[in-house]
């Protein structure tokens, strides 16, 4: 089995207000003043409240990225409205609003609203479910310097923001996927798996739209390699769009700048009594990997793992402290370390015999 790990975290910033946040601290610009703000615990809201200048809660803006917010407002006045703003100054300005439109008599809201940037476009979406999203405008805005959420008017509604998030993208990659695999996703928020997607006869990497959904899910991910067999299935807490998974083993060994399993591991006969390979230990993601643990396992029941020995490489020559397991302090980000493998034999070799061995690779 390989793993599916989480190796680019796609989330900016994420407040949910069921516990006490240090918005200043997360990077959030209260103006004009803090008491225009408070948090309440008991609904788990960030409340914004009317003032005879708006209320903004701002941050500078990345290149690229979602802004997202659930939230409770039903304004019933004309001079009532507010949601997000990508901002120059109170005079320019964009806004995603909700609001009382007093010539139909009807409130316009959205208990899910999201901004997505793109370079210096702005698109505006709103949703009842947080599922089906309708587009509310476009718009090229190269003057905005932050952006965020505004509640404007002297008096009405109380803004409630049950949850901010803010990620870099409306989609999630895997990488490292097995050559004409299929990767299943499944929704595991509500304890009962819900299949959101299926990729099917990947190349080494492929990407999932989660556009109609509000981040963050809770997922399960299923690979199947070409032949339909299961080879990963794991859970992943917390998923951003922007999250980027390695879905293949994270240090793997190299012979002859070749994946061991190219050779199907198979290292051929000995034609005296022992023979020395040099190894490559790979570290494949862009995260430095600390106490690392090789060991010599039997590979697919087959014969020659008995007598295989491992040791250190120094200066392209064995150290020969040859072992059945090495441990090593580091590997850095895309980066590899080499070990020597010597088989050795005590009688006269067959040379018909193939050795075949793998390896346990842990990192603690």
């Amino acid at each position: 089995m390989i793993s599916v790990k989480r190796v680019e975290s796609g989330k900016i910033v994420y407040e949910d207000f069921t516990n006490n946040v240090d918005l200043v601290a997360d990077g959030w610009q209260l103006h004009p003043s803090t008491d225009r703000f408070y948090i309440d615990l008991t609904d788990g809201t960030l409340n914004l409240l009317h003032g005879p200048t708006p209320t903004y809660l701002l941050r500078e803006l990345p290149t690229n990225a979602v802004l997202e917010m659930r939230n409770t407002y039903n304004p019933i006045d004309v001079y009532d409205w507010g949601g997000f703003v990508a901002y120059s100054s109170d005079q320019l300005k964009i806004e995603l609003s909700e609001y009382y439109n007093d010539q139909v008599g009807t409130t316009l809201t959205f208990p899910y609203i999201r901004m997505v940037k793109k370079d210096t476009e702005y698109e505006g979406y709103g949703s009842q479910d947080g599922r089906n999203w309708d587009i509310r405008g476009s718009i090229d805005f190269p003057e905005a310097t932050l952006w965020g959420v505004e509640l404007e008017g002297p008096a009405g509604e109380i803004l409630k923001i049950h949850t901010l998030a803010i990620y870099k993208d409306t989609k999630i990659k895997f990488r490292a996927l097995p050559l004409g695999s299929t990767v299943e996703v499944y929704d595991i928020s509500s304890g009962n798996p819900v299949l959101l997607d299926t990729l099917s006869n990947t190349d080494y990497e492929a990407e999932m739209s989660v556009f109609d959904y509000v981040m963050p899910l809770n997922l399960n991910i299923k690979v199947y390699d070409a032949n339909g067999d299961l080879v990963a299935d794991d859970n992943i807490k917390e998923v951003f769009g922007g999250d980027v998974f390695h879905c293949g083993n994270f240090i793997e060994v190299y012979y002859n700048g070749q994946p061991l399993d190219v050779m199907n591991n198979d290292f051929g006969y000995l034609d005296d009594f022992s023979k020395d390979y040099r190894l490559e230990l790979r570290n494949m993601i862009d995260v430095p990997h600390t106490n690392i643990n090789v060991e010599i396992k039997q590979y697919n029941q087959e014969f020659g793992w008995e007598w295989v020995d491992i040791c250190k490489d120094l200066n392209g020559a064995p150290d020969g402290n040859y072992s059945k397991s090495l441990q090593f302090d580091m590997i850095p980000a895309n980066d590899s370390v080499f070990f020597w493998v010597r088989i050795m034999r005590n009688s006269v070799p067959v040379m018909v015999d193939d050795y075949l061995f793998d390896f346990v690779i842990n990192v603690w």
